[in-house]
C-alpha cells in the first residue's frame, strides 16, 4: 500500500500544486493537476473504508479485530514513511460513526489504545499542527506526506492574505517554502525496501490495495453506527 502512494506522490509535481492553488480555469486542460487529483480522492476512499470495514463487520468481536488491524495498520505506514495513510486511517476512526461507538472503543487493549492515542496525537492540529511538523522534519526522506494539510495551508495562504492590487511578496514566499518541503520530502526518490516487500506481494494483494470495497453514503453509514451503537448498549446493559 505504501508503495503505491510512493508511486503517486512521486508522480505529482509541485506544477500541480500551483494549478490547484491559482485555479485551474486559468491553466490549460493538459495542465491539470491529475495526480494530485488522485492523490485526494485516494485519501478520501481510505478513510471511507476505514468506515466501512468496521460498521459492516458481523458482529462485535470482528468489529474488535478490523479496528485493532487498523491501528496497527497506522503504525505500519508511520514506521514506513506513509504519513498520508497514517494520517487516512486515523481520520476514519475519528469519524463520528466510529468514534461513538463507545463499547466498541472501551473493549481495546491498552497497548493499542495507546498507539492510537499517539497517533492522534501526532495529528492534532493545536498550534498549527506542531507534531506533525517536528516529525515530518526528522522523518528520513522519501515520506509521503500528509497532503490534504499541505493543500489547506496553500489555500489559506492564497485566499487569507490580501493582495490589494500589489504583489504580495509574503504570500509568495511563504507559498514558495510549502512547495519547497513538498520537493524535499520527495527525497532521493529510493525506497528499495518497499519494492521488495512489493515483489512478494500476489495479485490479490495488489487488486485489495487499488480497489478498497467502501460504501460512500453518510446519512447510512450513520444510521448503521447507530444501530450497532444501541444494540451494543443493550447487550452491557444485560451483562450488567
Amino acid at each position: 500500500m505504501a508503495l503505491f502512494h510512493f508511486k503517486l506522490f512521486f508522480a505529482t509535481s509541485e506544477n500541480e500544486l500551483i494549478v490547484h492553488l491559482v485555479g485551474r480555469d486559468k491553466f490549460h486542460p493538459r495542465l491539470a493537476p491529475f495526480n494530485l487529483d488522485l492523490l485526494m480522492r485516494r485519501f478520501n476512499q481510505i478513510q471511507l473504508w476505514v468506515i466501512t470495514e468496521i460498521i459492516f463487520a458481523s458482529n462485535l468481536n470482528q468489529r474488535l479485530s478490523i479496528l485493532c488491524s487498523f491501528i496497527q495498520l497506522s503504525q505500519l505506514a508511520k514506521t514506513k514513511r506513509d504519513l498520508f495513510v497514517m494520517a487516512a486511517i486515523n481520520f476514519g476512526l475519528s469519524s463520528l460513526p466510529i468514534s461513538r461507538l463507545n463499547y466498541l472503543w472501551n473493549q481495546l487493549p491498552n497497548h493499542l489504545f495507546k498507539q492510537h492515542s499517539e497517533c492522534q496525537s501526532l495529528l492534532s492540529p493545536k498550534r498549527g499542527y506542531k507534531n506533525y511538523r517536528f516529525l515530518s522534519n526528522i522523518l528520513k526522506t522519501p515520506f509521503v506526506p500528509f497532503i490534504p494539510l499541505i493543500l489547506k495551508e496553500l489555500d489559506f495562504i492564497y485566499e487569507g492574505l490580501q493582495n490589494q492590487n500589489l504583489i504580495n511578496w509574503e504570500k509568495m514566499h511563504l507559498a514558495a517554502k510549502i512547495l519547497k518541503s513538498f520537493r524535499l520530502a520527495k527525497g532521493n526518490n529510493n525506497v528499495e525496501d518497499l519494492f521488495e516487500i512489493y515483489n512478494e506481494l500476489t495479485f490479490n494483494d495488489e487488486k485489495l490495495i487499488y480497489n478498497l470495497y467502501t460504501v460512500n453514503s453518510p446519512s447510512l453509514l450513520m444510521n448503521l453506527s447507530s444501530e450497532i451503537q444501541k444494540k451494543e448498549e443493550n447487550e452491557f446493559e444485560q451483562l450488567c
